[in-house]
């Protein structure tokens, strides 16, 4: 039986039901807020004391931001492993934030990568 993170899910079956809204909100609103959030102000302030805690606490952060809801409502072991499905685009993000020096190259990659996994969904 194929296994698939909550999160993921329940994004694709919100994007069988309209996707419309779910490609504004996934590609426009989502990259924005959460890249302000997590590399804008979280990295962006850990990071003036110690890169390698800005790293860490950014990616633990963002992993349990997107499956936070399920370890309350829905707990199994699996959410565990599911986190680590984040921890490569967050290292990616974060590093391309520090490197480019603005948020906006990590708001294009982050809607670039959502905009790929809604047309998937919806080819699902």
């Amino acid at each position: 039986e194929l296994v698939i993170n909550p999160n993921s899910a329940n994004i694709n079956a919100l994007v069988r039901q309209n996707f419309n809204v779910m490609a504004v909100m996934s590609v426009i609103f989502a990259p924005i807020v959460e890249e302000c959030m997590f590399r804008g102000a979280l990295f962006g302030t850990i990071r003036k004391k110690s890169r390698v805690w800005a790293y860490v606490v950014t990616i633990v952060f963002f992993a349990f931001y997107h499956l936070h809801a399920y370890f309350i409502t829905d707990y199994s072991w699996q959410l565990w492993i599911y986190l680590l499905q984040y921890v490569p685009a967050t290292f990616v993000l974060c590093r391309l934030y520090e490197k480019s020096g603005t948020i906006w190259c990590p708001i294009v990659l982050h809607a670039l990568i959502n905009l790929v996994a809604i047309y998937a969904a919806k080819l699902l």
